[in-house]
């Protein structure tokens, strides 16, 4: 019988690489974690084969898109990615096609629907062989964790990076308190699907409720938000 381990690496200051063992990062990237969401108790449903199955999709759909918006593969998670493009607006293009290509397979009758959830931010990170390291990279993990299975949360600065682009619908921003970096970080709601599939979708989240950390109230969640600017 196939058995399916899902391991999460853990982006942490532990196990860092001498600064002189990396390479500087001189051009900016958009670095992007993406999450599968409830991939364990996906096993104990379906059980490890079928499981399989369907992570074997996910990670086919997922790469499909990375390809197609000029993206990297930086590391595989086990049921995620970490990833970097070239542009925010290539970060952003790929979520959404990455949502867009996942709710199409929810479509179809799968037999577990696959909801995932995608952080992205901006900066220029350290490299070292092939992996990210660096602040922007702590930050998209800590964005991603934020966000529900379907969401796409970006960073303050990718979006000021994108700025007013046609096709991008910013929404909701609130702020958080990003485990190990200073300060408050302001985090943007995109909103990928047509608006007209949106205006006859329900409120899908329900309350979420802010952790002690967060600097946020208890907050509404919605698929379609006010945009702000």
């Amino acid at each position: 019988m196939t058995t399916l381990t899902l391991e999460r690496a853990k982006t942490s200051d532990a196990g860092w690489p001498q600064k002189a063992d990396c390479v500087d990062g001189n051009s900016r990237l958009a670095v992007m974690f993406t999450d599968m969401e409830g991939s364990t108790r996906m096993i104990e449903e379906l059980g490890e084969e079928t499981a399989l199955t369907v992570l074997i999709e996910h990670h086919s759909i997922v790469r499909n898109q990375v390809a197609a918006h000029s993206g990297r593969e930086v590391k595989n998670l086990g049921d995620g990615f970490l990833l970097e493009f070239p542009s925010a607006r290539d970060a952003i293009d790929c979520a959404a096609a990455i949502q867009q290509a996942l709710d199409d397979y929810n479509r179809s009758g799968p037999p577990r629907p696959v909801r995932v959830r995608c952080g992205i931010t901006v900066g220029e990170p350290l490299r070292h062989g092939p992996d990210l390291f660096g602040r922007c990279v702590v930050l998209a993990s800590r964005i991603v964790n934020e966000a529900h299975g379907g969401e796409i949360l970006v960073s303050a600065e990718l979006k000021d990076e994108v700025g007013p682009s046609a096709g991008v619908n910013f929404g909701r921003r609130w702020a958080i308190q990003a485990k190990g970096l200073r300060g408050a970080q302001s985090v943007f709601e995109v909103n990928w699907k047509p608006a007209q599939e949106d205006d006859r979708a329900p409120a899908r989240y329900g309350m979420r409720q802010a952790a002690s950390s967060d600097c946020r109230a208890t907050e509404a969640i919605y698929t379609i938000a006010p945009a702000t600017g």
